[in-house]
């Protein structure tokens, strides 16, 4: 009796620890038996609800840190590379791009004066001839009709509205070269990041570990493998779309570029919107347009006024048919002016004066979205930038004795990512490239 009270001790002691670590593994890792289970004590969710989360969750896949992490890979296209090729091959900034040489071109039209015009008149001629009966006088001469005089300064309105609008437009395509650098920017760290996780999981998938490794997870590393494949091949399209690069040669598109941050601190939250305020296309592109706002009021002032017509006659012949009498020479000159009693163009100057005012009230309100934006990407910088040195200072010497090492890693790589982006992110919010 004694003996087999002793042998069901021994047997207890053995099968409640195992049973016990089981347990605790599956808490930590709860992935690490290829299913999610439910944890004990703990109330069930609604069946929909655990099958959105069997969805969204599945195995973590064995991950090992690429040697691409540690030094700027040796081939591909750098950023500085594909911002120099953006400028020059991007279709639809080179579609924005001709609106320049139109508004340069309707500057030149308001420069313009208006042409002199020649009237030739004739008077008197008879049904017939003259006589003494009927006597009469013909008279031949040619006008002069200059351009129309300007005496309120409209031609000079124009041309300072005109200018304005060039202006306008340089900056708005500044604005559009912005907005498709970060694009750009978005486009490159899509490639950079896929060809990294790629990276990762080819690293993972060597025969060596495969030794050590359940079937099951085998598979999903090869099948987290096909897909990182597949989310490379979009992204270099992607790419490709914005470099245009034919879409036959997107697949062999790769890029090179470290994806740690290895720059210098940006400058102060301070300095950067300070930096911001005078750079940002957007902002000036908005203030431009109050100038050329306030130059069409000035304008609209200037049309209360019509040009006055000037003419000139130098040389006027009168003949006396059937008279006898010699013929007259004379000159004639005169004018014609509209005096704005009435209509003196008070309902445009009005709206010209609301335009403008409106356009203030936009330009405060994008100072204040462009302080906004300055002030959220520098948080957002310091904040991934914080993340990743705590896992390189903290988590990732201590991953590889944890049960999630391969979760931990790819937390990792997608803070890195996130930082990578939020570097990019912060010099489109300032409009200038602060961090490479």
């Amino acid at each position: 009796m004694r003996s087999t009270f002793l042998l069901g001790m021994t047997i207890l002691m053995l099968v409640v620890p195992a049973v016990h670590h089981s347990a605790a593994e599956e808490e930590l890792n709860p992935s690490y038996q290829g299913e999610m289970r439910p944890r004990r004590n703990q109330p069930s969710a609604p069946s929909r609800t655990l099958e959105k989360s069997k969805a969204r969750r599945r195995p973590v896949v064995p991950l090992e840190l690429p040697a691409e992490l540690g030094a700027e890979m040796a081939e591909g296209l750098s950023l500085d590379d594909a911002l120099q090729r953006l400028l020059v091959a991007n279709r639809d900034l080179a579609i924005k791009s001709q609106a320049i040489p139109k508004a340069r071109a309707d500057v030149l039209s308001a420069g313009l004066i208006e042409n002199p015009a020649i009237f030739l008149d004739s008077e008197g001629i008879p049904y017939g001839n003259y006589s003494e009966q009927r006597p009469g006088e013909t008279s031949y001469e040619a006008t002069i009709i200059f351009p129309p005089l300007d005496v309120s300064g409209k031609r000079r309105q124009r041309l300072l509205v005109a200018r304005r609008a060039e202006k306008v437009l340089e900056a708005l395509y500044q604005e559009a070269v912005r907005q498709e650098v970060d694009k750009l920017y978005s486009a490159y760290v899509d490639v950079l990041e896929a060809a990294i996780k790629r990276a990762a999981l080819q690293q993972a998938a060597q025969p060596a570990r495969e030794k050590s490794e359940a079937t099951v997870r085998r598979a999903y590393t090869e099948i987290a493998l096909r897909e990182a494949e597949a989310n490379l091949l979009q992204a270099q399209r992607e790419l490709a779309l914005r470099l245009a690069i034919p879409a036959e040669q997107a697949g062999g598109l790769m890029v090179r570029g470290p994806l740690r941050d290895q720059a210098p601190l940006p400058p102060t939250t301070e300095e950067l919107i300070s930096l911001a305020l005078q750079t940002r296309p957007d902002l000036a592109a908005f203030q431009l347009s109050v100038e050329q706002a306030q130059a069409n009021v000035q304008l609209s002032r200037a049309e209360a006024w019509e040009d006055m017509l000037l003419f000139y006659t130098p040389y006027q012949v009168i003949t006396f048919p059937a008279q006898g009498k010699q013929t007259a020479t004379a000159w004639e000159a005169g004018g014609l002016a509209v005096v704005p009693i009435f209509d003196r163009n008070q309902g445009n100057i009005a709206r010209a004066r609301i335009n403008r005012t409106q356009l203030q009230i936009q330009v405060r309100g994008l100072r204040e979205q462009v302080i906004r934006e300055v002030q959220h990407a520098a948080a957002e910088y310091a904040l991934t930038r914080q993340l990743v040195q705590k896992y390189e200072s903290t988590l990732l010497p201590r991953a590889p004795h944890d049960l999630n090492y391969d979760e931990t890693i790819q937390h990792y790589l997608d803070a890195l990512v996130n930082h990578r982006r939020s570097m990019l992110r912060l010099n489109t919010a300032v409009g200038q490239r602060i961090l490479p």
